[in-house]
């Protein structure tokens, strides 16, 4: 996958998620970390339609702790959707739904394991 030319590893640096739906630029493209095979993935407008009002009450949630559009907002948020204190973000790709054209973010994360 193509990285963004906004592109930060920097969880505190606020991404651009929005940049080719004002474009109008199609291809799914890396704003954060490094696309690598995960534990787990999701799109968010996937999320939303699986329960709407969880995917609101963890943007809440995710509110309270962290900067919005940021790395660190999307893995509280992630945590707060699933309910697991042990998922790390690894990536935030962004790109636009062809078949209806609007944007939508791709999570990618690793749950934690405990060191033994």
């Amino acid at each position: 996958m193509k990285k963004s030319n906004r592109w930060t590893d920097d969880k505190k640096t606020k991404l651009d998620t929005q940049r080719h739906y004002r474009y109008g630029l199609h291809d799914c493209n890396l704003v954060y970390g490094e696309y690598i095979n995960t534990d787990d993935s999701a799109y968010n407008d996937r999320m939303i339609e699986w329960n709407h009002d969880n995917y609101t009450a963890a943007c809440a949630k995710a509110n309270e702790s962290a900067t919005p559009q940021t790395a660190e907002w999307y893995e509280a948020f992630l945590k707060a959707y699933y309910k697991r204190d042990d998922i790390a973000l690894v990536y935030v790709a962004s790109g636009i739904n062809r078949s209806n054209g609007y944007p939508y973010n791709l999570y990618g994360w690793n749950i934690l394991r405990p060191t033994e």
